[in-house]
């Protein structure tokens, strides 16, 4: 007989997973648990421990109360980011200083940064877990990924894929104003701490 609780339980974290897009062994790498276990709590056949399940928790964007709640006490429906909820953010040690608003909505899986002033050197590439879209709202940059060169102006897009290692610089004489968008981990190259930290 199959525990009705571990049964709800395994339920919603598989569809929370397949609401991320992310397959078991993905959810397997994240967590560093066994893809087979975590099969068995999404079959309600295996119950996961307090640390377990906080890992679990965390890979899927959520916290471990909202796995056992559901909707109904997970995310919040409204978040307002004020626009003075912003950070310095420096590339290289004596260059030009940008400033960047990072914002991630309750148990969202994407982070936002709003890059309201970019660097204007080259700082070293990073390669980081989640896909990146870039869209520029003024001004123009350039974007070196993995050694090829991509220029942008006024509404172009760039998609970056996960792993692909990349860094980028302002190359205009008014402020470069982007978005971007993070599916994963939160840190933006050149920028080692944590945006939700205080």
């Amino acid at each position: 007989m199959l525990d009705d609780d571990a049964l709800a339980l395994g339920t919603r974290i598989r569809e929370r997973r397949r609401a991320l897009g992310l397959s078991l062994v993905r959810l397997a790498e994240e967590t560093d648990l066994s893809h087979p276990f975590l099969s068995q709590v999404e079959r309600g056949h295996a119950r996961p421990s307090i640390t377990s399940l906080q890992r679990i928790a965390a890979a899927l964007a959520v916290d471990a109360g909202w796995l056992f709640a559901g909707e109904a006490n997970g995310r919040a429906r409204v978040e307002l980011m004020r626009v003075e909820q912003t950070r310095p953010w420096r590339v290289v040690e004596g260059q030009h200083e940008g400033t960047v608003r990072p914002f991630r909505p309750d148990q969202w899986p994407v982070w936002f940064f709003d890059i309201i002033e970019l660097p204007d050197s080259f700082g070293d590439a990073s390669s980081l877990n989640g896909d990146t879209v870039c869209y520029v709202l003024g001004g123009t940059l350039e974007v070196d990924a993995e050694g090829e060169l991509y220029e942008l102006g006024p509404c172009d897009a760039l998609f970056i894929a996960s792993q692909v290692k990349f860094r980028f610089r302002s190359t205009s004489a008014e402020r470069t104003h982007m978005v971007m968008f993070r599916v994963g981990s939160p840190t933006p190259p050149g920028w080692s701490s944590d945006p939700q930290a205080s």
